[in-house]
């Protein structure tokens, strides 16, 4: 005879299994086996490229340079129809995987009017983007009026951080890299970023790069969940008062996410 409570967690492509509930199970509860099978059929499925378009996300691509590459405001994509499952399941313009595909519709011809031996200025939708950082200590308070310097693209930007130890700056769509320069009582601190190359919180490498991102050193975020992750895994779990396995479940992810802002 079949044990009910076994679970099996099927292929993403192949049809769904019907669950047998355990009487003795409490419906909704986080012991319920039900719940936790649904957010592991879930978590698989969003970890796997979404998308039917002719478009294959890289690494580092988001709906904002992807349009700005092919000539399209970002929410043009985002809002076309044809690419509705792609937002419903990642829900963030600028949270895509690599793999995923993106439909590009033909662009469309635009007339304006304007007076004859005038100058008419035009503005294109969607630039600038803005790149927005916040600075934290390591206990989460926020490092707040700092001179920083900022490195984009061979433009230089300076100022200091605001009371929420937040910095904001305009940035191309197309922008990849920028290095942060942080000066606090005589120190000076350097860090490199890579713009869009983190990956949906579903993915393991994403919940990687966020852990290093809020200081949880995980190493090379390849997704591999090694000692130096679950050692990370830990330490966060503790600080957040979760309990402590040193695995990526569901109350981790969504702790992390709350935490990180995305």
């Amino acid at each position: 005879m079949e044990n009910p409570n076994e679970l099996t967690i099927p292929a993403v492509e192949e049809p769904q299994p019907e669950y047998i509930p355990d009487e003795s199970s409490t419906k909704g509860s986080e012991s319920d086996p039900r719940v936790a099978w649904r957010k592991q059929v879930e978590s698989s499925r969003l970890s796997a490229p979404i998308g039917a378009g002719e478009h294959v996300v890289e690494q580092g691509e988001c709906f904002s340079n992807i349009g700005f590459r092919a000539g399209f405001f970002w929410e043009t994509l985002w809002n076309y129809p044809e690419n509705e499952v792609l937002k419903e399941l990642r829900g963030d313009p600028y949270l895509l995987q690599p793999g995923d595909r993106v439909i590009l519709p033909e662009l469309r011809s635009k007339t304006e009017t304007g007076d004859t031996e005038m100058k008419h200025r035009y503005r294109r939708k969607g630039v600038p983007e803005f790149l927005r950082l916040k600075l934290c200590e390591e206990d989460g308070n926020p490092r707040s009026d700092l001179e920083f310097e900022l490195q984009i693209d061979g433009r230089y930007y300076s100022g200091r951080s605001d009371a929420d130890g937040q910095i904001e700056v305009p940035i191309s769509p197309n922008a990849v890299g920028a290095i942060l320069i942080v000066r606090d009582a005589g120190t000076v601190e350097r860090y490199p970023l890579q713009l869009g190359y983190i990956n949906p919180i579903s993915t393991d490498n994403g919940v990687q790069a966020r852990l290093n991102n809020l200081g949880f050193e995980c190493g090379s975020m390849d997704g591999k969940l090694g000692p130096r992750t679950h050692n990370a895994l830990e330490q966060f779990q503790e600080q957040n008062g979760l309990k402590v396995t040193g695995e990526i479940d569901h109350s981790t992810r969504e702790k992390i996410k709350e935490i990180h802002g995305f």
